[in-house]
């Protein structure tokens, strides 16, 4: 595997540390989230954040890298940069180094017995990301009460972490926000199997989504599709439909832009996502044909142009 230069995770200074005596600490939520900045699931963290901090919480975020390619050097820039825009009191990164990455292989390979899935691999890496001891020192010292993870992708992190932090006694509940169906979204990308080199089957998928989810106390949902799935494979479990919303201030700022010089009929704003290529695949297609006789201006903007 080819060695990529590494860069140190810069933290905001304007935070303090959390007071020595607990009692005089507000109550603490760990978010825990994987490195999407400026994306749909960062607007969804930045609203979790507000909701929190609106009701006396101190929020911590945390950033977990499932994938070798999120802790490149030429990636961080604009994860610190976008992670800083959502408004947390306190903001961590766990980093993925090589020597973990490799021991991930050979533990998930073991934990498996050679027949996890695509996604359990993933779920692995996300376990083997790790914090600096200064992280743990401040988040041992937090009066934390609950974990908000979103993905399924951040729950062996979380799960580690909570073990880490406060034992084998009573477990801090975890929320766990599902962000679609990612069993469906591996499939869908025809991400192979780490140890059969093909993709897997959605049976497969689905079985080791649902092993994991079990593990949370409290799952939400973004979508009455995913509500419906999630409950008819989970009924015991507690489930919540939280559609998301747009900040208000965010509304504003646009609609207080300036306007463009250029007209634009169809603007097509979004994140380098597969679910976003299949979107525009199928508008050029089915839509575009039936309307490219009025000469519509066409946009499309972020980092998805350079998949299309």
């Amino acid at each position: 595997m080819k060695k990529e230069r590494l860069v140190e995770m810069p933290q905001p200074a304007s935070f303090d540390r959390p007071p020595e005596n607990p009692s005089a600490q507000p109550p603490g939520v760990i978010i825990v989230v994987p490195p999407w900045p400026r994306s749909g699931t960062a607007r969804v963290i930045q609203n979790q954040i507000r909701y929190y901090r609106e009701r006396g919480f101190f929020t911590v975020f945390i950033a977990v890298p499932f994938s070798w390619h999120f802790t490149l050097a030429q990636n961080l820039k604009e994860m610190i940069e976008g992670m800083n825009e959502l408004g947390a009191d306190r903001i961590f990164t766990a980093t993925l180094k090589l020597k973990r990455y490799n021991a991930a292989k050979y533990k998930s390979s073991v934990r498996h017995a050679f027949r996890g899935t695509a996604l359990d691999w993933q779920v692995d890496l996300g376990k083997a990301a790790q914090l600096s001891d200064e992280d743990i020192d401040f988040l041992s010292r937090l009066r934390a009460v609950l974990f908000h993870v979103n993905h399924v992708y951040t729950l062996g992190f979380a799960l580690n972490l909570r073990r880490r932090l406060f034992g084998g006694g009573f477990p801090l509940p975890i929320i766990l926000e599902t962000q679609d169906v990612q069993s469906h979204a591996l499939q869908d990308r025809g991400d192979r199997n780490p140890w059969t080199g093909r993709p897997d089957r959605l049976e497969r998928l689905i079985k080791s989504e649902i092993a994991l989810l079990e593990k949370a106390h409290v799952l939400i949902h973004l979508s009455v599709d995913d509500f419906k799935f999630f409950q008819a494979l989970m009924p015991s479990k507690p489930h919540f439909l939280a559609f998301p919303t747009i900040d208000e201030t965010f509304s504003s700022t646009v609609n207080a832009a300036a306007l463009p010089a250029e007209r634009i009929d169809l603007l097509f704003v979004g994140q380098r996502h597969h679910p976003n290529l299949a979107a525009l695949k199928w508008f050029f297609d089915q839509v575009w044909p039936l309307i490219a006789d009025r000469r519509y201006s066409r946009k499309i903007v972020g980092p998805i142009g350079s998949m299309v």
